[in-house]
């Protein structure tokens, strides 16, 4: 699962950019783990890095036919932190409250790397 989205990104992307963007989404763990369950290290922000990534891949790939759309960035990034909270909520991980903060975690987190997810190579085409 974690194979194709992650080439992808190291063949599109330079590497400080990547590193800022598991930099940036590993911070956001260690802090919602943090608000949500006292601890500030451990598994969940590694957790929580694989699946914001996975969802924003999957996302990306969902909505590929609508990306002439104005307002396709912003589906991108609702529609991925909504499949995010769904997914620990149909672990079973979290209560409503829960869940509400690890939406506005999972935007929050999708708008900071925007930057960074900017390509920056030009297409071998």
């Amino acid at each position: 699962m974690i194979a194709p989205w992650s080439y992808r990104l190291s063949r599109r992307l330079p590497l400080q950019n990547l590193a800022a963007i598991g930099f940036i989404i590993f911070f956001s763990g260690c802090v919602l783990e943090w608000i949500l369950q006292g601890k500030l290290f451990g598994l969940p922000p590694f957790i929580w890095l694989v699946v914001v990534l996975a969802w924003r891949w999957s996302t990306k790939t969902i909505l590929q036919f609508c990306r002439r759309n104005a307002y396709y960035g912003v589906w991108l990034i609702f529609l991925a932190s909504a499949l995010v909270t769904a997914t620990y909520w149909l672990l079973g991980q979290q209560s409503w409250k829960e869940s509400a903060i690890r939406f506005v975690a999972a935007i929050v987190a999708l708008i900071a790397i925007v930057p960074w997810m900017i390509q920056k190579r030009p297409d071998s085409k």
